[in-house]
């Protein structure tokens, strides 16, 4: 099993996502519970924008181990699908999970609430980034968009409620 692990990674690290996702899937029968291959293989479909069979890899890995779960490849993918409220679930069991995580996990969470024009919310997410990484390779971006939205007067119409709702046209 780690064999077929490491060789993924090597054809990860190589940019050749076909032979790592073959790789893994040998992993997978040899062992059908061997969670690591299940996150490397939601990885790598999330990388090439495969949202729905990263979802569906990542809820079988979910489903035989729970335990050993890390919900953000989860996220990426409900938040490319465009589930922005499962997205947002798995993020903050994220956050439940590791009460200081990666500075970018902040940046990703913004990205789903300004997805929905839950200003307030990306804001606060926002700010924890440059907290968290105030030199961060997002952070003159964030910097930027926080200046933005504090312009347009989006955090002084707070939402009716906490749940994240898609954005319309």
């Amino acid at each position: 099993l780690g064999a077929h692990t490491d060789l993924a990674l090597a054809f990860a690290g190589q940019n050749d996502p076909a032979r790592a996702e073959t790789a893994l899937r040998k992993a997978l029968e040899c062992d059908a519970d061997y969670q690591p291959a299940y996150s490397l293989l939601g990885l790598i479909f999330n990388s090439q924008n495969r949202f729905a069979e990263s979802e569906r890899i990542l809820r079988e890995g979910l489903r035989r181990a729970p335990s050993a779960w890390t919900p953000t490849q989860l996220a990426l993918a409900y938040y490319g699908l465009q589930d922005y409220a499962r997205a947002e679930q798995e993020y903050l069991k994220t956050l439940e999970l590791n009460p200081t995580p990666p500075a970018d996990l902040y940046a990703r969470f913004a990205d789903v609430y300004l997805a929905t024009r839950a200003y307030p919310q990306a804001y606060a997410q926002m700010q924890a980034y440059v907290r968290a990484a105030p030199e961060g390779r997002f952070a003159a971006a964030i910097k930027e968009r926080m200046k933005q939205i504090e312009a347009s007067g989006a955090l002084l119409q707070p939402r009716s409620n906490n749940s994240v709702e898609p954005a319309g046209p």
